[in-house]
């Protein structure tokens, strides 16, 4: 029991450490478990999930390969060269695939793939794609470059394609979804980019039987390129777009610097709400549109209108899928630093993952909870010459203005000083508005911290005044003591929030 008390008191004492919680970063949370290493895949491009058969289909330099959900009994499900963007949907006998086939020797097009069978469903150099079942129908989406024209496609297996909307301009982020009675939303990128210039606004299509039913300009957005994903969520038959958005004014004002500055919104109930950081979306189960940031996971509730950190990978990845039966899995691919090897990860609902008091010491401080070792010497090591730079530029200072003034009580005045400047600074600190700054957590650590820094500082000080008081260097002593040592514990209370 005391073994226990002391630890929840350890842990209280963590979050007082810290100002605010790393978005609860723990491995995985909210029903999800701890991922496992399951595979080292030659290449990343692309993921698909089977619960019913209990597999994992990932692509390889040789073809789609097959595995089961622990990595192991791999076989080539089909064999095939230049497999690119593989995505799915559907699962057992519905499983249906797609992906980008690029081929110096065959045409080089979209395929796709239903029980057992594939198919060249559209030739195109434009690798972007969407599949999805449409009351059990495999349906696919596509793009292509027709002369000046850039058209979108959408056929149901085994049927010629329709066209369902054209334009002179450029189409990316391509994404759709579909309710359970039929309809199909459609989003994508319209615009164009030059030397010069480039302007984009998310579109949005509603497809019935085939046919565009509505077809408008939301807002603007903006478009980084093919591998960027746009989304359509599904909520009580309402389809909401998802994209990367500016507003006009940023619009115009990056048509000059080239620099644009995007939130992920959602429309709803024709409302443009900003929800997040530009981020990929990965896919929907249920109420939740999981997308991903870095190496965060995140599901944004559909129901509250806000997001919540499930899973922290170790590191950032390059694809992703996810999947639901009786359990939800969500897989992944990181890209090494190699540039060419990667690693491929699992995580299930089946068996929630329960943090340890080193998980919990690693939120509270800001760290990847996969590294706290790492992350403990680094950010020391760190944590030390930031607090050694403040005590060089304060001790001087002190050393000039006691010799200055001729102060008799030096100690007093150096501890006095530190606090001065420490407590100026935490004031100056919270009056700033630097968002983009690399280092602007280390500008508002809690005041609870600051002052018991300061405090504990003056008590070495106090524990060691005979020796000061004896010496001509007291007052820059102590004022060197107090700013090393309260500087160590608010700059190690945040430095694990910068993002670099």
């Amino acid at each position: 029991m005391k073994l226990r008390a002391a630890k929840q008191f350890m842990i209280v004492l963590l979050v007082c450490f810290s100002s605010a919680l790393a978005e609860n970063a723990f491995q995985a949370q909210h029903g999800w478990g701890l991922a496992q290493h399951i595979a080292t895949p030659n290449i990343a491009q692309g993921i698909v999930i089977d619960p019913e058969q209990k597999r994992i289909i990932i692509a390889e330099v040789n073809g789609l390969e097959q595995r089961d959900l622990n990595g192991q009994q791999s076989k080539i499900l089909f064999a095939t060269q230049g497999v690119r963007y593989l995505r799915g949907t559907g699962t057992g006998q519905q499983l249906t695939m797609a992906w980008y086939r690029r081929d110096p020797i065959n045409p080089s097009g979209v395929m796709w793939w239903y029980k057992g069978k594939a198919v060249l469903a559209l030739e195109t150099p434009i690798s972007e794609f969407v599949v999805l079942l449409v009351k059990g129908v495999p349906t696919l989406l596509t793009i292509n470059q027709v002369g000046t024209k850039t058209e979108v496609y959408m056929q149901s297996w085994g049927q010629k394609a329709t066209r369902i909307y054209q334009t002179t301009l450029n189409i990316g982020a391509l994404a759709a979804s579909v309710t359970s009675t039929g309809k199909i939303g459609v989003l994508f990128a319209e615009g164009y980019r030059n030397a010069q210039d480039e302007k984009y606004d998310a579109r949005f299509l509603k497809i019935s039987n085939n046919k565009t039913v509505t077809s408008k300009l939301i807002a603007p957005a903006v478009f980084i390129g093919k591998d960027q994903r746009y989304g359509v969520a599904v909520y009580q038959e309402q389809l909401l777009p998802i994209w990367w958005f500016e507003t006009v004014e940023e619009q115009r004002l990056a048509a000059f610097t080239h620099q644009h500055y995007p939130r992920l919104a959602i429309l709803n109930n024709n409302q443009i709400l900003e929800f997040a950081a530009p981020a990929n979306i990965i896919g929907q189960i249920g109420n939740a549109i999981y997308y991903a940031n870095k190496n965060f996971i995140y599901a944004f509730d559909l129901e509250k209108l806000s997001s919540q950190v499930q899973i922290t990978t170790p590191e950032s990845f390059s694809t992703a899928a996810l999947a639901s039966g009786s359990d939800k899995f969500m897989a992944w691919q990181s890209l090494q630093r190699d540039g060419f090897s990667n690693q491929l990860w699992i995580a299930d609902s089946s068996q929630a993952f329960t943090p340890s008091f080193v998980d919990q010491a690693s939120v509270a401080l800001g760290w990847n909870p996969w590294f706290p070792l790492q992350n403990l010497l680094g950010q020391s090591a760190l944590t030390l010459v930031l607090s050694i730079l403040a005590m060089i530029i304060v001790v001087p200072v002190v050393w000039l203005l006691h010799g200055r003034l001729n102060l008799q009580q030096g100690v007093l005045f150096g501890t006095g000083f530190a606090w001065f400047i420490l407590l100026a600074l935490r004031i100056w600190g919270g009056t700033l508005n630097t968002p983009n700054w690399v280092f602007t957590p280390l500008l508002t650590p809690s005041w609870l911290v600051v002052i018991g820094g300061l405090i504990f500082a003056s008590c070495i000080v106090f524990w060691q005044r005979k020796k000061l008081l004896g010496i001509e260097l007291g007052a820059t002593l102590a004022a060197g003591i107090v700013v090393l040592v309260a500087s160590f514990i608010t700059i190690f209370s945040r430095i694990g929030y910068l993002q670099f």
